[in-house]
């Protein structure tokens, strides 16, 4: 790693690191630091590999860090293998693989093992989420939250409580486990907890002014756990109205509209961001798939919604536009920004918005924003509607049986 980096940058690569990713997800917090690179072989690795992204002339570096920072674990390791890496200080075991807690080693090395599970059950419990399967990690732990104080900066506030989010929406991955699913009303009524749960954490966020608007740049953290709990809204909503699919035409109608509105909740979110937040912010590797998951699921509100309907607020509409104003938005963010959070959902936008404004002149409104994004090769060719199924289902990871593209129904 750091003959890539050179040993001339790892104290300026150190210092990136403690500036962004070590204060949003403090595994390895600067009182602890010292100066020096942890003795864990991994952590020092991922440390410099987390760093570099952040320093313009060395940005080129970043998949190659990256790469050397899971070498380790070649080929095909299993999760609880990365668990053990990550928990080994000093050669010790404070945590078992199976997240049974002891009190092994000073206070502080307690402090660190906790922040360390708790930073590995956010990237599984998100992972999870946002590619609809079940979680990697056994539910049966007892680790306590990261301790707070009252001298926790912002960015640290934020962490804890993005483990409080995860330690929520784990009850909602554990639905997405073989067997878990149960028949659509006790699955409504099981994210219907769930929700109600994600409210009264907002709600103590909301008194904290964690969701306040800013005048400049959010403390690193913050921005990341916001549209993380947007996604998380937005996925609970969306697996509600596929857990209806089947039901009455109104408790369908309005479980769309509920999805709808987080989507667009989301959407806003995006639109209100700083430039600083854009450029140089702090952003988990699980982002970019929320944010695409917001587009496809617009995408199946044009598609599956009533398109019968002409009122100004109909869902289909709504969708439309509100997907409309979303490409504009990212679009906006990479181009002026280099906000590569986006360029998952645009390069799929740019892919299949005009195959689908060929089969469905709804989507003709969405064309004008990517025509400032680097376009794909023309083709006078339209996909065929099982070719166009095919692709939009590619991009969906079901968490329910109807959780998929039909378009012989909705084109």
């Amino acid at each position: 790693m750091i003959a890539i980096i050179g040993v001339e940058n790892v104290h300026r690569v150190t210092q990136s690191y403690l500036m962004f990713d070590g204060q949003a997800l403090p595994t390895w917090a600067a009182e602890q630091f010292d100066g020096a690179l942890p003795r864990s072989d991994f952590l020092a690795a991922y440390f410099l590999a987390a760093g570099v992204i952040y320093i313009e002339d060395l940005r080129h570096l970043y998949r190659a860090a990256y790469g050397i920072s899971l070498g380790s674990f070649r080929p095909r390791a299993r999760l609880t293998t990365i668990q053990g890496a990550l928990l080994d200080l000093n050669g010790r075991m404070g945590i078992n693989p199976s997240g049974n807690f002891t009190l092994l080693g000073t206070t502080w090395e307690r402090d660190l093992r906790t922040r360390l599970w708790w930073a590995l059950i956010v990237y599984d419990v998100f992972t999870s989420m946002s590619f609809g399967r079940a979680s990697g990690i056994v539910s049966d732990w007892d680790v306590p939250l990261p301790l707070r104080s009252s001298k926790d900066t912002p960015s640290y506030d934020a962490f804890v409580s993005l483990c409080e989010l995860a330690s929520i929406m784990n009850d909602f991955v554990l639905l997405l486990a073989p067997g878990k699913n149960g028949n659509g009303r006790a699955k409504l009524a099981r994210l219907l907890t769930v929700g109600l749960d994600l409210d009264r954490w907002r709600g103590r966020l909301d008194a904290r002014g964690f969701f306040d608007n800013y005048p400049g740049a959010k403390p690193p953290g913050l921005c990341s756990l916001q549209l993380t709990y947007y996604g998380s809204s937005l996925h609970i909503t969306r697996a509600a109205w596929d857990a209806v699919a089947m039901d009455s035409p109104t408790l369908v109608a309005n479980s769309q509209r509920a999805c709808l509105q987080a989507a667009i909740e989301l959407v806003e979110f995006v639109e209100r961001l700083h430039p600083s937040d854009l450029g140089t912010g702090y952003w988990s590797s699980v982002c970019p798939f929320i944010i695409s998951s917001c587009m496809v699921s617009l995408v199946r509100l044009t598609l599956q919604s009533d398109r019968q309907d002409q009122a100004t607020d109909a869902v289909w509409q709504l969708a439309v536009f509100t997907l409309r104003r979303f490409i504009s938005a990212l679009s906006d963010a990479s181009r002026e920004n280099a906000w590569d959070v986006a360029d998952l959902a645009l390069s799929r936008a740019l892919y299949f918005v005009p195959l689908l404004a060929k089969q469905a002149p709804e989507f003709a409104v969405v064309l004008e924003p990517l025509q400032l994004v680097t376009q794909p090769e023309e083709s006078d060719a339209a996909l065929s509607v099982d070719q166009l199924e095919a692709l939009l289902n590619s991009f969906v990871n079901p968490i329910a049986p109807y959780e998929h593209f039909d378009l012989e129904m909705t084109l």
